[in-house]
């Protein structure tokens, strides 16, 4: 499955021609300063405006959740309270599907939402937002607020769910160590071309931010 599309506010372009491939348990890494596009890509991804040319798939469209910083779930809640809101079919099938995943909310049971960590706190948003079968996930921003700890089992089990689950990951972070540690494709989007440039060198952070400074010159592949 690929996306074609180009995207942008009133036939302003933000980002022409980008041509991604999509498969089943990729991290892609959608990273670049602000005022690039990140949000204008995903908010194209998810349909909530459309694009300026190309189309956004329906099975994409239709398979996306977004976990970020500025999400949150209702603190006072324990997470019992949280799981009765799910129903029992989409339990039996994240209890199926994502055992791991599973086996990390259901010991959490008992405890209100605001006791969490903030590690188990964000492994709580990506299985209510599995449990509704998307099998497409944005990590805009995630890792905020995460200590060294949270951010290692959140980021380990973000890579278990790719590569064990197939699940797809789009993660956007303004910390490089976050790109490096979680792996997988990088995307530098760039103001001046206006494109994705994909990064193809050693994953290090010094690489990458040397890679970002030179904004995807010609010499670098551009998607």
């Amino acid at each position: 499955m690929n996306i074609n599309i180009s995207i942008g506010y009133n036939r302003s372009n933000v980002l022409y021609n980008i041509s991604l491939p999509l498969k089943e348990g990729d991290i892609n890494n959608i990273i670049g300063a602000n005022g690039t596009g990140k949000s204008t890509f995903y908010k194209t991804l998810i349909g909530e405006i459309p694009p300026l040319s190309g189309h956004v798939p329906l099975e994409v469209k239709q398979n996306i959740a977004i976990i970020s910083d500025y999400i949150s779930l209702p603190q006072e809640l324990q997470v019992s309270d949280l799981l009765k809101f799910i129903d029992t079919d989409s339990l039996d099938y994240m209890k199926s599907n994502f055992k791991k995943l599973a086996n990390i909310v259901f010991p959490l049971s008992s405890q209100k939402i605001k006791t969490l960590s903030t590690g188990q706190h964000r492994m709580l948003e990506i299985f209510v937002a599995l449990s509704t079968k998307k099998s497409i996930l944005i990590l805009d921003e995630a890792c905020n607020g995460l200590d060294y700890k949270n951010r290692d089992f959140f980021l380990k089990n973000i890579q278990d769910l790719a590569r064990h689950n197939r699940v797809i990951i789009f993660h956007t972070s303004h910390n490089l160590e976050d790109v490096v540690d979680l792996g997988g494709h990088v995307y530098v989007l760039d103001k001046s071309s206006k494109s994705f440039c994909k990064y193809n060198e050693a994953m290090s952070i010094d690489s990458l931010s040397r890679f970002m400074k030179k904004q995807c010159r010609r010499s670098y592949e551009i998607i």
